[in-house]
């Protein structure tokens, strides 16, 4: 089951449940398309940048919530898909 975007917040990506509890859950942002919210099986939550370079997909960690503010790692993520 794939989670409708949302934009991404302080306070929701601490909040958002994973759509299958002990799977792996992406909660990808409305306000920059490929920004996103990892929720790991263990409950580790992280925010992840996916973007396209050539035909391969790639996906990275930008930091754990909490370590990284949400502002910070979307300006990331942006940068990642303007290339």
């Amino acid at each position: 089951m794939r989670a409708e975007p949302v934009t991404l917040t302080e306070e929701n990506v601490r909040t958002l449940k994973p759509t299958v509890p002990g799977r792996e859950t992406f909660h990808w942002d409305q306000v920059a398309p490929g920004f996103g919210l990892r929720i790991r099986e263990t409950g580790s939550r992280s925010l992840v940048a996916q973007y396209k370079l050539g035909t391969k997909h790639r996906r990275i960690t930008l930091g754990a919530v909490g370590k990284v503010r949400v502002s910070a790692a979307r300006k990331i993520a942006m940068g990642y898909f303007e290339q």
